[in-house]
């Protein structure tokens, strides 16, 4: 990677202006944030990370041990760097913090911990470990008078950006100093996140506004959308719609949405999925279910690769996911409720989650299929349009679908967005 375009002096702005520079270089920051571990190596998982902050001028790099493990399903990668700038003759030292969005293995369960009340438990245990780990990094290396802190991330670790945002904002507010030793003030903080999950109750994300948090959302990624709104779910700061098209190879997935633009079928299908669900406390059980079910087949994935369930369905197959999904609610659930207890018996044996016995998961997984068949029974036609275009839909959350949207925004799009 070549040595990037200093931009120091953008961060003696004010943090609650929108600035393109930052935004731009954020994007970057959260991409290189992701896992690079190859073939178990898991000690090589903060490298490209390590690489942005030397080709920014940035010293003093510092993972989490988090980042140079396994993930598991409570793990979350954190990787911080430094350097010293100045505004005339005055000293800040700023802090970079990239949080960890992609290729995180285990941890994806997280992201279905939800938790009955409050914020998103699993991205909630993400900010706990990004904001020990800032102030293990500030007294690690005896930083000292005042800083700028700058944090990015994307996906899960957007979400978690974003939480962690809310979280020093509300302790500046309060005339707290959230880490010891340093000066923070919130013009000074900026946190840029791409692709962002609600994490954060409802009922504090419309009580303040923090202007220093930048959210930019496509509208076509249904991951933006989680966790529902309807479920009390909400996202702090400034919301930046990308001019994004939705465009398809698949020619099945073309003619469905001549009629309905994708956000449209994305919020559709979103109404009908939470007003059927119930409300927040009513859904937790399923989630959990499906969490222990994820948790179970990627388990499976990596360690049994020859399990029952995956000879089954050829699940850990992306091309069979639709398969798997139209399986699920076809006549055969019987056997595939069979098929997914063979493979729970030959994972979850090797490592139980939250305790749980083999025998205690089979209510679970029988309640969340009787979900699905229920939901597939009230609106078929909106199930197989999600089942046509499922791969699509997901597709629009790639990094690389998002780095192209940015390099082609039009002249001007970063103007008045505060």
């Amino acid at each position: 990677m070549a040595k990037e375009k200093d931009i120091s002096t953008e961060f003696l702005t004010s943090s609650f202006d929108l600035n393109e520079a930052i935004a731009r270089r954020s994007l970057k920051l959260a991409i290189a944030a992701m896992n690079a571990a190859k073939d178990g190596y898991y000690f090589g998982g903060p490298s490209n990370l390590n690489t942005f902050f030397i080709d920014n001028g940035f010293q003093k790099f510092l993972p989490n041990e988090d980042f140079l493990v396994k993930p598991e399903p409570t793990t979350f990668g954190v990787g911080i760097a430094s350097k010293v700038i100045y505004d005339g003759a005055h000293k800040y030292t700023l802090i970079a913090v990239g949080l960890r969005g992609g290729g995180y293995g285990l941890e994806w369960c997280g992201n279905f911990d939800l938790g009955a009340e409050g914020d998103h438990h699993g991205f909630e245990n993400c900010v706990n470990k990004a904001y020990k780990h800032i102030s293990h990094y500030i007294g690690r290396f005896g930083i000292k008078g005042d800083v700028i802190l700058w944090v990015a991330g994307y996906s899960r670790a957007a979400a978690t950006c974003n939480m962690l945002g809310g979280k020093i904002n509300a302790k500046l507010m309060e005339g707290k100093r959230p880490f010891k030793g340093v000066n923070l003030r919130q013009n000074r903080c900026f946190f840029y996140t791409f692709e962002t999950p609600r994490g954060v109750s409802l009922d504090k994300a419309q009580k303040v506004s923090y202007k220093n948090i930048f959210n930019f959302i496509n509208p076509n990624d249904m991951i933006t959308y989680m966790g529902p709104e309807a479920m009390g779910f909400g996202r702090y700061g400034v919301d930046i719609i990308l001019p994004a098209k939705f465009t398809f190879i698949q020619p099945p997935v073309k003619l469905i949405f001549e009629r309905q633009s994708c956000p449209e079928f994305i919020d559709e299908f979103m109404d009908k999925l939470t007003s059927f669900g119930g409300t927040r406390e009513e859904a937790i059980s399923r989630f959990e279910a499906l969490q222990t079910l994820i948790y179970g087949v990627l388990k499976a994935n990596e360690e049994s690769k020859n399990v029952s369930l995956m000879r089954y369905v050829g699940l850990g197959a992306a091309e069979n996911a639709n398969d798997w999904i139209r399986f699920i609610v076809s006549d055969n659930t019987d056997d595939l409720i069979k098929a997914i207890r063979d493979s729970i018996n030959d994972t979850f044996s090797l490592s139980k989650l939250n305790g749980a016995t083999v025998a205690e998961t089979y209510p679970q997984i029988d309640m969340l299929l009787d979900f699905l068949k229920a939901f597939v029974d009230s609106d078929p036609e909106l199930f197989e349009i999600l089942l046509v275009n499922l791969n699509g839909i997901l597709d629009t959350h790639d990094c690389a679908k998002v780095e192209k949207i940015f390099e082609e925004l039009p002249v001007g799009f970063f103007d008045d967005k505060e």
